[in-house]
C-alpha cells in the first residue's frame, strides 16, 4: 500500500519533481506529465497556510496572491520548471530551440492584479468548484492546488495548475486539511516507473518559422498601426495608474514593485496583441510561413528585458 499525500507548500523540493516524457493528445498539443518522486502516477498536490483572494478577469478565475512567500515560490516553480524543459527538450523534439525564443514561448501563470496592486496566479478554477464551496468573486479562501503537467500547443508552453478544492475563510483562524491517503497498487506503480524510466525516443516535430522577410515584416506593422497605437496607450494609461502617485522616501519597496507591475502589465499587453494577431490571420486563413509575429510584436524594448528580470526577481526575493 502506498500513501498519496496532501503536502504543504514549504515541504515541496523542486528537485523532486519529475518531469516525464511527453504524451500527445493531437498532431498540435502534447503535454508532460508531472509528478513527485515516489508518486508516479499521481500530479503533485499541495495546499498553503496563507490566504489569497478570488479574483475574475477576462471571464476567467484568478488567485491573488497574499503572500510574499507563496509568490516566490510559485515564481521559483515556474523558472525551475522552465529551465529543467529547456535543459532536456531536445530529448523529445526534432530540433533544440534558441534559449530565448524558448523563454518567450513558456508563458507566464503570473499576472498582474491592479486593483491590489500585486500579483495573480492563473489557474483552473471551476464554476462548478466555486459553486460547491459556496465561493464568490472578492472572498477570502485557503486553496489546495494540483500541478498536472506542462503543456505545449506548438505555439506555446505553459504549466497547468489545477485548484484542487476550496476553504472559504471566516477568520484568520487556519486548520491544516487532513491527509487524503489513497491505496495504490505497488505492482502498478513499479511497471509505471519501468515504463517512465524507458527512454521515449519519439520526437516532437515543431514546424521552425523561416527568417522574418522585410516585406512581409513591413506589411504586418502596416496593417496593425492602429493596434499597436491602441496597446501603447492602454499600456500608458496603465503605467500612470500603477506609478502616477509619489512615493514617500521611506517607501522605496512600494515604488520598486510598481515599476515590476508596470512591466509585467507591458508583457501581457504584448503577448495579448501577438494572441489576436495570430488569431487574426488564421481566421483569414493567412500562410504565416513567411513571418514570425512573436518576433515583430516583442521587436521593442530589447534592452530592457535584462533590467525587467532583475526587478521582477527583487520583488519576489
Amino acid at each position: 500500500m502506498g500513501l498519496y499525500i496532501t503536502m504543504n507548500i514549504t515541504d515541496i523540493s523542486f528537485h523532486h519533481i519529475h518531469i516525464q516524457p511527453p504524451k500527445s493528445e493531437d498532431e498540435n498539443n502534447y503535454y508532460f506529465p508531472l509528478h513527485y518522486t515516489n508518486e508516479y502516477t499521481k500530479p503533485v498536490t499541495f495546499y498553503s497556510e496563507n490566504i489569497y483572494k478570488i479574483f475574475q478577469q477576462n471571464n476567467k478565475y484568478e488567485l491573488h496572491i497574499k503572500s510574499k512567500d507563496d509568490l516566490r515560490f510559485f515564481n521559483n516553480m515556474y523558472h525551475d520548471l522552465r529551465d529543467r524543459l529547456y535543459d532536456s527538450h531536445d530529448t523529445w523534439f526534432e530540433n533544440k530551440f534558441e534559449r530565448t525564443k524558448f523563454n518567450d514561448m513558456f508563458k507566464n501563470y503570473l499576472s498582474p492584479n491592479i486593483e491590489e496592486n500585486a500579483v495573480n496566479i492563473q489557474c483552473d478554477l471551476s464554476e462548478e468548484l466555486m459553486n460547491e464551496s459556496d465561493i464568490k468573486c472578492g472572498d477570502l479562501v485557503l486553496p489546495t492546488f494540483e500541478l498536472n503537467s506542462l503543456l505545449f500547443d506548438n505555439v506555446t508552453f505553459f504549466i497547468k495548475l489545477t485548484v484542487k478544492s476550496l476553504e472559504k475563510v471566516k477568520n484568520e483562524t487556519f486548520k491544516s486539511p487532513p491527509i487524503v491517503k489513497h491505496e495504490t497498487n505497488n505492482i502498478e506503480c513499479e511497471l509505471e516507473k519501468e515504463r517512465l524510466e524507458e527512454n521515449n525516443k519519439s520526437k516532437i516535430q515543431v514546424n521552425e518559422e523561416p527568417e522574418n522577410e522585410d516585406n512581409a515584416k513591413k506589411s504586418v506593422e502596416t496593417k496593425n498601426t492602429s493596434n499597436n497605437l491602441e496597446e501603447k496607450n492602454e499600456l500608458e494609461e496603465v503605467k500612470n495608474l500603477v506609478v502616477e502617485e509619489e512615493p514617500d522616501s521611506d517607501n522605496s519597496d512600494d515604488e520598486d514593485e510598481c515599476y515590476v507591475l508596470s512591466k509585467i502589465i507591458e508583457s501581457n499587453i504584448k503577448e495579448n496583441l501577438s494572441e489576436e494577431l495570430l488569431s487574426t490571420f488564421k481566421n483569414r486563413q493567412i500562410n504565416l510561413k513567411n513571418m514570425n509575429i512573436h518576433d515583430i510584436v516583442y521587436d521593442s524594448d530589447v534592452s530592457e528585458s535584462d533590467d525587467f528580470e532583475n526587478e521582477y526577481n527583487d520583488l519576489v526575493n
